[in-house]
């Protein structure tokens, strides 16, 4: 785990300082999902949580994101 500083946008406020495993706990208990804002220090946006590179995609789709499955075109197949 990494020692930024996170902040989340929940109901028009900032929520904060957070830590990684914190973040990761709150999405794990679906408090947050992963379109929920997010901000670290020292950054000028706020991005989906989905965006954020250090938060491992298994995490995410465990707290809530719907799986691939089979009968999802792939993206080869879309064009």
């Amino acid at each position: 785990m990494n020692r930024r500083k996170y902040h989340l946008h929940l109901g028009g406020q900032a929520v904060g300082p957070l830590r990684e495993e914190q973040v990761l706990k709150m999405l794990k208990a679906g408090s947050v999902t992963a379109e929920t804002p997010i901000w670290a220090e020292g950054e000028d946006d706020w991005i989906p949580i989905k965006d954020r590179d250090e938060f491992d995609r298994t995490e995410i789709v465990r707290a809530g994101l719907p799986e691939l499955t089979d009968d999802e075109p792939e993206l080869d197949d879309m064009e």
